[in-house]
């Protein structure tokens, strides 16, 4: 594998990720069923990078990040990633794997002492908007139609996290947010 446009890749993050770029190079065997094939090997990326459409952030991945490859799993080893707005940085790491390239699985982290995690607009149905720096780690697991996200940060200086909501009493009902004491 010699400089492949990763580019090819980026509708496979369907409406979690997106805008997937870069170049990819390093040694790669392929095997097995056409319609689900076995990887096996190790690339490095160079001016990589993706957008998280949820949370309309755009990252770059360090360069030479490496992502060992093996089954039908996408082994991201620990990555240096920059938001493209702020220039805040983080480390992310873990795997994602697919069956038959149709079902996905997820299961990432991310650790900074300060990234920018949230850059959403306000509009008619949002169910948040606003600007998020956080410190802390956040998980996100499972499959990606049903994903689940766990955060364990604190907010930095500069967020503005906004929670629209009609009826006060909806905040003591969600099942999407939990706030804690510390």
């Amino acid at each position: 594998l010699n400089k492949f446009r990763l580019n090819a890749f980026s509708p496979l993050g369907g409406i979690v990720l997106s805008d997937l770029r870069g170049i990819a190079s390093g040694s790669v065997n392929v095997f097995g069923n056409l319609y689900n094939p076995v990887f096996d090997g190790e690339i490095l990326l160079h001016d990589a990078g993706l957008k998280v459409p949820y949370l309309n952030v755009e990252y770059d991945f360090a360069d030479y990040s490496k992502i060992l490859l093996y089954d039908q799993t996408f082994d991201f080893q620990t990555i240096g990633i920059t938001d493209t707005k702020m220039g805040t940085k983080g480390l992310i790491g873990g795997k994602i794997k697919h069956e038959n390239f149709e079902k996905w699985f997820m299961d990432i982290f991310i650790s900074s002492d300060n990234l920018l995690f949230l850059d959403t607009e306000e509009h008619e149905d949002a169910l948040y908007y606003g600007t998020g720096l956080i410190e802390g780690e956040t998980t996100i697991y499972g499959p990606v139609d049903n994903l689940f996200i766990d955060v364990q940060a604190t907010t930095n200086k500069g967020t503005q996290f906004i929670i629209p909501l009609s009826d006060v009493s909806t905040v003591g009902e969600s099942n999407l947010i939990h706030f804690v004491n510390p």
